[in-house]
Parts: structure tokens; sequence; C-alpha cells
């Protein structure tokens, strides 16, 4: 079986080693027996939805998101289609504000997407943080990191909830397959199970389990001790 990965904008929104979700994803699933097609694609290019089983954007620096969400526009219908037929859409760091309304800067608005109902404002401190995170797709947390300046507004279909200052965060969105998260690391490194379960979808297998592949071991390995000492 095939798979078709597309990896939107890889060369400009790239930041803390984000590209490590496609290596790992692609390991996995060749270990288990798949054949993998990455799409690297970027501005101007044109973007063939139809024909990818996942889509994934990484973080960038805002300066880029001007260019690349004039690209996006362009092809909205085809996003919204994408996910409204439960296809997987992947974007993590502040990649997933582009879906939202729009993002307030300081002294620039970016007219963002609106395929969901949020908005995203710079803040005046950044936040630096591991964080141990309860998931809305299992029972086991999922460990990240965060470096990011700006927080949205998004209240409905989190993705992640966990506790910062001892405050109740609510981050991310989780619609239909779409999952979109501050949270770097790489995320599907970091948690063996967020990994297996995105195969599950891509294989269409709600059996799959991931074969013995060492450092994802080691990453599970990493979530225990987390949990243990919070």
């Amino acid at each position: 079986m095939a798979i078709t990965i597309a990896h939107l904008y890889y060369d400009i929104l790239n930041l803390y080693g984000e590209s490590g979700n496609i290596k790992i994803l692609k390991y996995a699933l060749e270990k288990s027996g798949y054949k993998v097609i990455i799409k690297f694609v970027t501005v101007d290019d044109i973007l063939e939805f139809d024909t990818y089983d996942l889509v994934y954007m990484g973080m960038g620096i805002p300066e880029n998101f001007n260019i690349v969400i004039k690209h996006l526009k362009k092809y909205k219908k085809d996003i919204e289609t994408y996910i409204n037929n439960n296809k997987l859409f992947i974007a993590t760091g502040n990649s997933y504000e582009l879906f939202g309304k729009y993002m307030d800067l300081s002294n620039i608005r970016i007219n963002t997407l609106g395929i969901f109902n949020f908005t995203s404002k710079l803040q005046n401190e950044r936040l630096v943080s591991e964080i141990s995170a309860k998931s809305n797709l299992f029972q086991d947390e999922i460990i990240g990191f965060l470096n990011t300046t700006t927080f949205n507004n998004n209240r409905k279909h989190p993705f992640l909830t966990y506790k910062l200052n001892d405050k109740e965060v609510r981050e991310g969105i989780l619609y239909k397959n779409f999952i979109g998260t501050y949270v770097v690391g790489p995320i599907l490194a970091r948690n063996p199970l967020l990994l297996e379960y995105v195969i599950r979808i891509l294989g269409n297998d709600n059996n799959y389990k991931l074969k013995d592949i060492n450092f994802i071991n080691e990453a599970y390995q990493d979530t225990i001790i987390r949990r243990k000492t919070k």
C-alpha cells in the first residue's frame, strides 16, 4: 500500500527540527511495509489535495506567513473539502494559526484562511516550556516543547489540556482528523502513541502496532518518566 504525504512549505516553515515529524513517520511506515511518497511542496507549486493521504505543516517565522497565506488562499475550498472528508492534516507550532480568522502581530494583521473560528494575538512574553498534556485522542499524555509568543482564543475542539502556573490551558485544535498544536519537539517522534494513531488512520488499520524501533521505545520511556515525576 502506498501512502502519499505532502510536506507543505518545508523550506520556510521549518523551525525547531519539525521536519523530524516527517522523517519518523516515513521510517515507521516503511518499517511496517508501506510504500511512502513524500511530496515537498512550497510557494508557487500546485497543490493537489485529492492525491494526499496526509498534509503536514511545521512552525515558521511570522515574516513568512504573508507569503504562505497568499498561496494557501487559492486552495481554501480544497482544504475545507479535504478536512471535511476526514483526511489527515497536521499543523505544528504557529502554522495552525493560519487556519483561524486572523493573526494580530502588533502593528501587523494577517487575514488568514478563516476555516476555524478563532483569532491569534501576539503576547508580551514568550512562553518557553516543556509540557505534559492530556489528549482528547487517548488516555496517555502527550509531551512536547512550547516556544511561542502568540496565543489564540480557540475554545472549541481543543487538542490538549495542561496546567501552566496552576491554570488550565486548552491548547490546539482537534476537528475530525485535523490536528493543530503549538507543541513542537518534534511531537510525533516524542509520542509513540500519537505516531501509532496517525499510522492507524493512514493505513485504515485500527489494530496497527508500532514495530520495534529503538528510538521510539526510548521516546515512550521518556513519556513514562515525565508522567511519574510531574
